[in-house]
């Protein structure tokens, strides 16, 4: 008859006291490291205020502190470098090969959002090898992502191909409800003059052209407000034509302010002022006189 000895019980009860140890070592270690990590993030944060604020020398630490902060799995510190590599300052350099690393990192933690630039630095070759198939692939997962800019470089992309010119057209309408103004404008260009099997229909282009106007676009602003004065493919209104003109001359922009002229000589949408037209001539002088950008 076998017998359980004591010192088989308490060879027992150590070893699940040691497991226990083990695994309370493993949280005080685990909870270590993360306040560890949080401590260099709030460094980097604190030293990125003082950057804010015009203490250029504060950059140094902060990009130290969020290097550390990142190394350690940091996602925001990631993002934070990525940014700073990818779009540089005054005085720091881009370093494209290093926000593609960043990038990287933080697109593996879930930020979506890193795939649209990844995608751009594939397309251009930015530091690295141009890779369309590549770029296709990251703007693809950050589209589907919901990532608007992502969504109209798709769109861009695909309406060049008779094949997949359905794509485009899908994406460009997803990344114009998204906000992007580009793609509303291209769009109603491309409803305005037809392409590929899309025939011209103007009601469709002033649909687009006016969510670019709403955006507050001033290329739109300007076109939609021609076609309210015209009637194409909307009521004819030039009241209200002339106020999207209005808008679109204020932001300086030359058409509109022509345009603006001649409704102000002519009586278009608003009453006969010379005064205002000359004051406008002045303006579209000064702007014919800038340099162009």
């Amino acid at each position: 008859m076998m017998k359980h000895t004591p010192s088989g019980l308490l060879l027992i009860t150590l070893f699940l006291a040691s497991c226990g140890d083990r695994n309370r070592t493993a949280d005080n270690e685990g909870k270590t490291a993360a306040d560890e990590t949080q401590l260099a993030y709030n460094q980097a944060k604190a030293y990125a205020e003082k950057v804010k604020q015009g203490a250029e020398e504060a950059m140094a630490p902060m990009i130290e502190w969020t290097l550390k902060a990142a190394e350690k799995g940091h996602k925001e510190s990631q993002i934070a470098l990525a940014s700073l590599y990818y779009f540089g300052r005054k005085d720091l350099p881009r370093q494209a090969e290093q926000a593609k690393y960043w990038f990287e990192k933080a697109a593996a933690q879930g930020w979506v959002q890193a795939r649209y630039y990844l995608g751009r630095i594939y397309a251009e070759g930015d530091g690295i090898k141009q890779d369309m198939d590549e770029a296709l692939r990251q703007w693809s997962i950050a589209a589907q992502g919901g990532i608007a800019e992502a969504q109209y470089e798709l769109g861009l992309f695909y309406i060049q191909s008779k094949e997949t010119f359905e794509q485009g057209i899908y994406w460009l309408k997803e990344a114009a409800n998204g906000t992007v103004v580009k793609a509303s404008l291209a769009l109603g260009k491309i409803y305005a003059n037809g392409l590929g099997p899309i025939r011209p229909q103007a009601e469709e282009a002033a649909k687009w052209y006016r969510q670019a106007a709403e955006y507050g676009d001033k290329q739109g602003q300007f076109i939609y407000g021609l076609m309210c004065m015209e009637g194409s493919g909307t009521a004819k209104d030039e009241k209200q034509g002339f106020g999207y003109i209005q808008f679109s001359a204020g932001q300086d922009y030359l058409p509109a302010v022509q345009q603006l002229i001649r409704c102000y000589k002519e009586g278009i949408g608003t009453p006969v002022d010379e005064d205002k037209a000359r004051a406008w001539e002045q303006r579209a002088m000064e702007l014919e006189a800038e340099p162009s950008k």
